[in-house]
C-alpha cells in the first residue's frame, strides 16, 4: 500500500537558476504551510482516550453478558474492533497531514538548495560553498527516495472488523517511524544552509537542538497488543511531536523569509 515517493519526479541535485527565482520557490513553499500543516488540538486529540474508554466498556459488557471465559475472548477481540474504528477519522487526519507537510518540504528543501547555489554562483564563491551544496543535496535525494506517500485509502478500513487491524498499524507504521527521520533530516539540511549563508554574507537561523524522539514500531505495537490503553499514548505522542515540528519549522521559515526580502 506504499505509494511513490514524495515528489519522486524531483532530482536530487538543482540547476542553476537566478537567486530571485530561488526566493519566489521558497515564498510559495512557506505560503502553502497554511494547508498542508495542520495543528492537530482540541476534541481531536480526545479522540483516542475515547476508543480506549469504548473499547474497554466493551470488554465490561462482554465479560458481564457472556461470563468470565467466553466474555474475555470475545471483548478482546471486540475492543480492538471498537477502538480501531474510533480511530479510523484520527488515522486519515494524521496521514493526510504527513504527506501533505512532506510534499510542501520537498519543495522548500529545493527551493533552499536552489537560493543557495544561485546566490555564491553570483558572488562567484562556488568553490567556497561546494561541500554544503553538496550535502544538501545529498539529504534532499535521501528524503525523495526514503520518504513515502502513505495511502489515504487503507485509513478508513481500521473501521472494519479484521481488516481494521491491517489497517490500523499500517496508518501507525505509516508515522511512527518516519516523523523522527523526517525531522533530523530538516535539521541536517538547515545547519549545511546555514553554514554555507554564514560564508556569503547573510544570516540564516538555525533549527531547535530538539529534534523528534525515535520511538519503535515494533516496540509500540507489542505494548499497544498486550496493554490496550497504552494505544492512546501511541497517539498522544505522535500528535504531540509533528505539531511541535511544524512549529519549530514555521519559526525557521519565518526568519528565511525576513532574510530573503
Amino acid at each position: 500500500m506504499q505509494g511513490q515517493g514524495i515528489e519522486g519526479k524531483e532530482k536530487g541535485r538543482t540547476g542553476s537558476i537566478p537567486s530571485s527565482a530561488a526566493r519566489a520557490h521558497i515564498a510559495e513553499s512557506i505560503k502553502r504551510r497554511a494547508a498542508s500543516d495542520e495543528l492537530i488540538k482540541g476534541w481531536y486529540t480526545y479522540i483516542p482516550a475515547v476508543a480506549v474508554i469504548f473499547g474497554l466498556l466493551t470488554l465490561a459488557i462482554l465479560i458481564y453478558i457472556a461470563g468470565l471465559e467466553t466474555g474475555i475472548l470475545l471483548g478482546l477481540f471486540f475492543m480492538f474492533c471498537v477502538g480501531f474504528a474510533i480511530m479510523a477519522v484520527l488515522n486519515y487526519k494524521l496521514v493526510k497531514r504527513y504527506n501533505a507537510h512532506a510534499k510542501r518540504e520537498a519543495a522548500l528543501r529545493t527551493g533552499i538548495i536552489e537560493f543557495v547555489r544561485a546566490a555564491a554562483e553570483e558572488q562567484g564563491m562556488m568553490e567556497q560553498v561546494a561541500n554544503e551544496v553538496s550535502t544538501m543535496e545529498s539529504v534532499n535525494r535521501d528524503a525523495l527516495a526514503h520518504e513515502r506517500e502513505a495511502s489515504l485509502l487503507a485509513t478508513p478500513f481500521a473501521a472494519v472488523p479484521l481488516a481494521g487491524f491491517v489497517a490500523e498499524y499500517y496508518a501507525l507504521h505509516a508515522i511512527t517511524g518516519p516523523a523522527a527521520t523526517h525531522d533530523r533530516r530538516w535539521h541536517a539540511l538547515m545547519q549545511q544552509a546555514h553554514s554555507a549563508a554564514t560564508k556569503l554574507g547573510f544570516e540564516l537561523m538555525l533549527p531547535s537542538s530538539k529534534v523528534i524522539p525515535k520511538r519503535s514500531f515494533a516496540l509500540y505495537l507489542v505494548l499497544s497488543l498486550a496493554l490496550f490503553p497504552f494505544l492512546a499514548y501511541w497517539y498522544f505522542v505522535l500528535i504531540k511531536d509533528m505539531n511541535e515540528h511544524f512549529e519549530a519549522q514555521w519559526t525557521v521559515e519565518d526568519s528565511l523569509m525576513s532574510t530573503l526580502k
